[in-house]
């Protein structure tokens, strides 16, 4: 659902089989201007991603903010799924306290403290300085995997051998090349060419396309949207050929459908492997946890895959339905402090589990 940098997964007091308490919560639909949400099924129409993601949705839709899952104009996939950010924030902390969760806004991840092949404690930067959090169980939403690269876990980064609502319109066009998004300052420099390329798009469409010369330039996205950066070496690094012969993952965790979809590194082009109508490929839960720390888990785009396969599932619903899968695991093993998400805790319960929230395992 929403993206979680860190989770403390524990027992409440009153005794509810899980309590989730966020560090931040960093959503690209919300921060990073992205949208719409694409897609909740595969090119024959069969809805694969439900649960928690398909919850927010029906929520969203009962507010009048996201008119549901419609027909994808441009037939890339079968369907999309519109929505307006502001009331897409207010749902998802709303989920969030209802879920049991404390809310830290504007903090960043300052450092991580591990001892005998587990996370004991992670240190936060905020207004109110550095402070000491401790957990059962971690879960790194950073997309970026800056919990796994602090923590000292192995990682690959970017791709081997390269260094609607009516008069609304999502224009798929920026491309920002050869930057580091772990490298705070390219990062910085990749913010300011987004917003240079947003002005360059605007100026286009207002002065050359009908029906645009009264367009206005509303605002650009607060953050640079980050398509791709580090992967963690899981237990099992999950591949594009598993994905396009959908391998019987023996722990499926979630399902997806959409394409595998490469930009080059060049800017020249997009390189897309167009997948069954039907396919359901399934993502395994070995690939959300390493072999150290044993009580950190790891969700997003930067789960062990490869740069073809993340092509693939690193889109919004599909990572969503990773997040609950994640949260899921960190939350039952933080229940038993003698089962480890290194150790693949018992799949059979984390499955349950999912398919009681309403997940689709295919």
């Amino acid at each position: 659902m929403c993206l979680w940098q860190f989770a403390d997964c524990r027992v409440s007091e009153e005794g509810d089989w899980w309590q989730s308490r966020p560090r931040h919560v960093n959503d690209k639909g919300t921060v990073m201007g992205v949208g719409p949400m694409m897609s909740f099924h595969n090119k024959a129409g069969r809805q694969l991603v439900q649960g928690l993601p398909q919850q927010l949705i029906g929520r969203l839709m009962a507010r009048g903010a996201s008119p549901g899952h419609v027909p994808d104009s441009v037939t890339y996939c079968s369907t999309v799924t519109p929505f307006d950010s502001e009331v897409l924030k207010e749902e998802l902390e709303v989920m969030v306290n209802e879920w049991g969760g404390t809310i830290l806004f504007h903090t960043q991840f300052a450092g991580v403290e591990v001892r005998d092949g587990r996370v004991e404690a992670v240190v936060l930067c905020h207004k109110g300085g550095l402070t000491r959090e401790t957990a059962r169980c971690f879960v790194d939403a950073t997309g970026d995997a800056d919990f796994a690269a602090r923590a000292g876990v192995p990682f690959r980064q970017g791709r081997k051998g390269d260094s609607a609502t009516p008069g609304v319109f999502t224009i798929n066009t920026s491309r920002i090349q050869g930057l580091d998004a772990t490298d705070p300052y390219q990062l910085s420099r990749a913010e300011t060419e987004g917003r240079r390329q947003c002005r360059q798009i605007y100026e286009f469409l207002k002065n050359h396309c009908p029906g645009f010369e009264r367009a206005l330039f509303m605002s650009t996205g607060p953050q640079v949207g980050v398509r791709e950066s580090r992967h963690v070496e899981g237990l099992h690094t999950l591949k594009a050929d598993e994905l396009v012969r959908q391998e019987p993952f023996p722990d499926a965790i979630a399902v997806g459908g959409y394409p595998i979809d490469i930009h080059s590194p060049t800017g020249e082009s997009t390189e897309s492997v167009h997948l069954k109508d039907n396919i359901a490929y399934a993502i395994p839960l070995r690939s959300l946890v390493v072999a150290s720390p044993q009580n950190l888990v790891f969700v997003g785009r930067g789960i062990s895959a490869t740069h073809e396969a993340s092509a693939a599932f690193r889109v919004t619903p599909i990572a969503m339905a990773i997040g609950q899968a994640g949260g899921t695991l960190a939350a039952l093993s933080a229940l038993d402090s003698e089962k480890r998400p290194a150790n693949v805790f018992p799949y059979e319960l984390v499955r349950a589990r999912l398919l009681a929230d309403g997940a689709f395992l295919g």
